[in-house]
């Protein structure tokens, strides 16, 4: 009978949208031995165990205080969870170590870090050609897939959901990739109590981190003609704010949610915004539609946008109840409690191999 190892679980050291401190503080409050440490604190989530503060240091220490913390973190935690391609050193130099040292690793990936555009989002979105910015450009595609294979040669598992299994599986083996565990867009139902909302004047929100990938401007110019064509609503747009006060407007004041139209998948605020019972209007792929459960958003197109949001405008009671669909479909699909049983289910079964 094999000795029952003792989880000591490491997430970090890149804080992508808030995952690896939502798992381990679950994990914690389950009783096992986990932490979330950064690099940087995120300037708009102050959410983790404890941040190296890098940016703050001499340039030239960086390095003999990664190395500090790396060897640490070797003798104390027998599991490590990555995420978004990035793990302790460039280019994963630190995987072969971590694997010598029969050390488990899971990689969560979260979007353009794998994004293949050539492979794989020119034959389903029908707006690939508009993603050039940042690393969504087609020509870091050889990059990426050097990167996922040598990924590939030391990690155990990987956690592609929805819209990034295709890009995945054309490196990475199916059998290594989780892909029906929402763990992106995990978040404490208990905490976003919905507020339904019949207004006659609605207020439109579209919250924004990067105006190019959301594609804010085909967004901007259907407010544009709306108002033209005298409908009466509110819009604001949120960037570069605080997660607490986004959240916070979105609770008290948003009736209508816009959230993107290039990617084809819903991203964390539009997750956000079924937790709190609002109807989002978002681009979502065929290609990623048929492969989830029936999906209660209003699927919209840069060409249709501004007739479905008259629509939505005009139609009080049909926006209460695309958003009770909504938080029915997250509260089935995306309650962090279940989904860190997943995990915890996973991290066991690597220690079991």
């Amino acid at each position: 009978m094999k000795k029952k190892i003792k989880l000591k679980i490491f997430h970090g050291p890149h804080n992508v949208g808030g995952i690896g401190w939502n798992l381990s503080k679950l994990e914690k409050q389950a009783g096992y031995e986990s932490e979330f440490i950064v690099y940087n604190t995120n300037p708009t989530k102050n959410n983790q165990d404890l941040s190296l503060n890098l940016k703050d240091r001499n340039f030239f220490i960086r390095p003999f205080l990664i190395l500090f913390f790396f060897s640490k973190c070797l003798k104390k935690y027998n599991i490590f969870h990555f995420y978004f391609g990035r793990t302790f050193s460039p280019l994963n130099m630190d995987l072969p170590i971590l694997k010598l040292f029969r050390k488990k690793m899971i990689m969560t990936y979260c979007g353009s870090e794998i994004r293949l555009v050539r492979d794989v989002e020119k034959k389903r979105n029908p707006y690939y050609f508009l993603l050039k910015v940042g690393s969504n450009d087609q020509k870091y595609d050889s990059y990426k897939k050097l990167m996922m294979r040598w990924q590939n040669l030391w990690i155990d598992k990987f956690f592609a959901v929805r819209e990034l299994y295709k890009n995945a599986k054309v490196v990475i083996p199916k059998r290594k990739i989780v892909k029906d565990v929402y763990i992106n867009n995990m978040l404490d139902i208990s905490s976003y109590q919905p507020s339904f909302h019949l207004r006659e004047i609605p207020t439109l929100i579209h919250a924004t981190t990067n105006p190019s990938i959301k594609g804010s401007a085909f967004i901007e110019k259907s407010i544009m003609d709306l108002k033209k064509m005298n409908y009466k609503f509110n819009y604001k747009r949120l960037q570069g704010r605080p997660v607490d006060e986004v959240r916070n407007i979105y609770k008290n004041q948003a009736d209508i949610l816009i959230d993107q139209f290039l990617l084809g998948s819903p991203g964390t605020f539009a997750m956000e915004g079924m937790y709190y019972g609002i109807p989002v209007c978002i681009f979502i792929m065929d290609d990623i539609l048929k492969n989830m459960p029936p999906f209660p958003i209003v699927n919209c197109s840069v060409f249709n946008l501004t007739e479905k949001l008259a629509w939505l405008i005009n139609n009080p009671q049909e926006r209460m109840e695309i958003g009770k669909a909504g938080r029915e479909f997250v509260e089935k699909y995306c309650d962090q409690t279940k989904i860190q049983k997943h995990v915890l289910n996973i991290y066991k079964q690597l220690l079991t191999v």
